[in-house]
């Protein structure tokens, strides 16, 4: 799951797309994921623990990245 940092995500879509990311921003809307109750059928198993812990950890990454 981590290929990319948002970093690099960022920067393609400020390239495609001509818009920015605010990372507080994208950090908060990252923890939408606590609302999750069940994902659709994986062509990669994943459990949904697993990646409410990755969106929260990176959601905490980004945010304190974002104020510094």
């Amino acid at each position: 799951m981590q290929k990319f940092t948002f970093w690099d995500l960022r920067e393609d879509v400020k390239t495609k797309f001509r818009i920015e990311i605010d990372p507080y921003l994208f950090a908060s809307d990252l923890m939408v994921v606590e609302e999750f109750d069940f994902l659709p059928k994986m062509i990669k198993p994943l459990e949904i623990q697993e990646l409410q812990d990755f969106f929260k950890q990176l959601s905490k990454k980004l945010g304190k990245e974002s104020i510094e």
